[in-house]
């Protein structure tokens, strides 16, 4: 077996990788961090709002933005376990007619310096948030 690779597997690297994505997709709002720290095959295994693949990541934010056009994140924890990094972080997002505020755990596959895979799970903060959350959940069924 060849236990060679031409990139860095240790978990704090995958956490490096994870945090590097999250302060500039989140945070500094940069959409471009996806051509370099996705895979283009990526896999959004709650995909009810995401579409899957790298495109369909980059379609949603790009709508998001527009829609959101001041946003934010505050990463609370990170860790990790081969692969695997689990990430804790409090979003808001606001236009001209409301704010919203929501709690996210984020999981990521990281494979050869790449998000592969991505799960999560988000709890609106507030009575608002969560009504939005579930209106947009049912209309996308």
């Amino acid at each position: 077996m060849n236990t060679q690779t031409s990139f860095p597997t240790s978990v704090e690297h995958n956490k490096k990788v994870v945090m590097e994505f999250y302060e500039r997709m989140f945070i500094a709002r940069d959409l471009n961090v996806a051509d370099t720290l996705i895979s283009e095959n990526y896999i959004q295994h709650n995909n009810v709002f995401i579409p899957p693949l790298r495109t369909g990541f980059k379609k949603y934010f790009t709508q998001y933005f527009k829609t959101f056009p001041d946003t934010g994140a505050t990463i609370k924890r990170i860790c990790g376990e081969g692969e695997y990094v689990f990430l804790y972080a409090d979003h808001w997002a606001a236009n001209r007619l409301y704010r919203v505020q929501y709690k996210v755990i984020d999981i990521y596959r990281v494979q050869n310096g790449v998000l592969t895979e991505h799960w999560d799970t988000i709890e609106g903060i507030g009575f608002f948030s969560k009504l939005l959350y579930l209106l947009k959940s049912l209309l996308r069924l």
